[in-house]
């Protein structure tokens, strides 16, 4: 994987491909595209054209803000990335319990003080876990709202994506945000649906029937959340079916995800609200893609079980006109049987070298496998090049880096 996507891209600055998304049909997301598109044009050298991808109406650099542990003290870091190019931005509703969209809502504001326009951003947000302030507020709730659509898969940690909640939640982000809408809202691992399932052993295509029909419902609500102008686009943040981990790290079988299947209850649901099948508001999936989980690239071949192989998802969701944002990038769950057996890695490879420390030895395994490939890798560090990789894979879009500390 690493050979192919960068010898394909050796020419760039940065590994990657331009793809046309989807079509641009109302005012209101030619403004969207035009603004973020004059950003990026006006940065001039600091971004190459082939680092410039479409995401729905939006364009957006190659890299992405990914905000998982960001706080009220990441906000300069989030505003300077986006000076960097980096102008979309990944966060959740119960990221550090809402204070990551609280950052994300400050760093706005002190761009727009700066001149860089709020339409300059791509605001990206997820919903679905009812964890800290959300869970408390569902719980203390007489009655409790949407009770047959939340599944408990912990005492700290439910899920839904029922409509009602799903409202609550953008209501939510507009308040922690400062009164700003997002752009694009995914639903976050929806498929923790089907791990309930899978534990009350329920006949899988039963389940996935349940499970789409459930999607289908959040999509429409979407969908008029795009009439009424609240949102731009939709989307799914999950496993799918090339991804080599399911949602709750088993195999990725019974719970796995399928893009094609997403589709069609966009489709569904864009029938819902009158508008046509090819006029849906599904513009992206969110997936893991690294080094080692390599899946939505090469797929997840089963030698040992042929019926639970799968293809990359990569290429079919470019087919389907939907974009591919992908997180994760230099922190792989290595597949079973790959890691050594004196358990040096852990449950999580991290592929990135503290600098002035010397190289652990999986970390020089790694710097020199992607260093004679990687355009320049010789001279990179390991995150540098394996974010390259990520950002360079055939048919992704954006990479999302995120960050632990502020340095």
């Amino acid at each position: 994987s690493i050979v192919l996507s960068a010898s394909r891209c050796a020419k760039f600055s940065l590994p990657g491909f331009v793809l046309v998304r989807l079509g641009v049909g109302s005012r209101r997301h030619k403004f969207a595209m035009a603004a973020t598109r004059k950003f990026l044009e006006g940065l001039g050298s600091a971004i190459h054209p082939s680092n410039v991808r479409r995401i729905g109406p939006f364009s957006v650099g190659s890299i992405g803000v990914g905000c998982y542990r960001m706080k009220m003290e990441h906000v300069p870091m989030i505003a300077g990335a986006v000076t960097k190019g980096m102008n979309f931005i990944d966060t959740a509703a119960h990221y550090e319990d809402g204070a990551s969209e609280v950052a994300v809502g400050a760093a706005l504001q002190i761009l727009q003080q700066n001149k860089i326009p709020r339409e300059a951003c791509v605001v990206c947000t997820k919903y679905g876990h009812l964890e800290g302030r959300s869970l408390a507020k569902y719980q203390a709730a007489q009655p409790a709202p949407y009770h047959e659509d939340v599944v408990q898969y912990s005492q700290v940690s439910w899920h839904c994506i029922a409509p009602a909640y799903l409202e609550a939640e953008l209501e939510g982000t507009e308040k922690r945000m400062g009164g700003v809408n997002p752009d694009m809202v995914l639903l976050h691992n929806p498929e923790f649906f089907l791990s309930q399932c899978k534990k009350d052993r329920v006949p899988v295509a039963e389940a996935h029937e349940e499970m789409y029909a459930r999607i289908t419902k959040a999509f429409t609500f979407f969908e008029q959340q795009i009439q009424q102008g609240r949102i731009k686009s939709y989307g799914v943040s999950t496993n799918t079916r090339s991804c080599f981990f399911s949602v709750s790290g088993g195999s990725n079988v019974y719970e796995s995800m399928d893009v094609e299947r997403l589709v069609l209850a966009a489709r569904d649901a864009a029938t819902a609200v009158g508008k046509g099948i090819s006029e849906h508001g599904m513009a992206a999936v969110q997936l893991p893609l690294n080094l080692v989980e390599s899946g939505a690239v090469l797929g997840r071949p089963l030698p040992k079980y042929p019926h639970a192989a799968a293809p990359p998802c990569l290429p079919v969701a470019q087919r389907l006109g939907v974009a591919v944002i992908t997180n994760r990038p230099l922190n792989a769950i290595p597949p079973s049987g790959a890691a050594p057996s004196d358990g040096s890695w852990g449950q999580h490879v991290r592929l990135a070298q503290k600098p002035n420390k010397p190289a652990s030895a999986t970390t020089a395994i790694f710097s020199k496998a992607v260093g004679g490939v990687v355009p320049g890798g010789s001279d990179l560090s390991l995150q540098e090049a394996a974010l390259r990789v990520a950002a360079g894979a055939p048919g992704g879009d954006v990479a999302l880096g995120g960050m632990k500390q502020k340095e």
